[in-house]
């Protein structure tokens, strides 16, 4: 059974709380198995990091969707929230569309090679150039397009 033990709140001046207070656990066992380190050398996309690294990147989209977040737009509740950024141990980290640019450098075999089996692009007319659209085609990758309806558009991959 579970037994609570005595707790005793305090009231401070200057509080804080997230609603995803496991954050603050998850960023300790991320420390504890040195992850930022495995994903800057398994996901070599930059070749400098001013001011954002691989890791950086990698950890704001997981941590978004840990926190709630169901696409890249709410990065930005995130980056605004004083009490998140403290609990992943961040000043600042990067916008929405930075990190669409970042899912955008990887090409369909990197993510294969991740293990996703089917890449899904949602996007408008202003998502991506057209250079793009047939090298992605042949590489299997699948489209929804409408027009001008996004600006930023997004990234979904699927496991399966």
């Amino acid at each position: 059974m579970i037994k609570p033990g005595t707790t005793k709140l305090e009231l401070a001046e200057r509080q804080q709380a997230v609603s995803c207070g496991g954050i603050a656990m998850i960023m300790q066992m991320l420390k504890t198995i040195d992850l930022r380190r495995s994903l800057n050398e398994s996901a070599k996309v930059f070749k400098l990091h001013m001011p954002y690294d691989e890791a950086d990147h990698i950890l704001n989209i997981a941590l978004n969707t840990l926190a709630g977040g169901t696409c890249l737009d709410q990065i930005e509740q995130r980056r605004n929230d004083e009490a998140y950024l403290d609990a992943v141990g961040a000043q600042r980290i990067p916008d929405p569309t930075t990190a669409g640019d970042f899912c955008r450098r990887f090409s369909n075999q990197q993510c294969r090679e991740a293990g996703f089996r089917k890449i899904v692009l949602r996007g408008d007319t202003d998502f991506s150039s057209t250079e793009h659209l047939d090298r992605w085609d042949r590489e299997g990758v699948k489209f929804v397009l409408g027009y001008d309806a996004n600006k930023k558009g997004s990234i979904r991959l699927y496991r399966g």
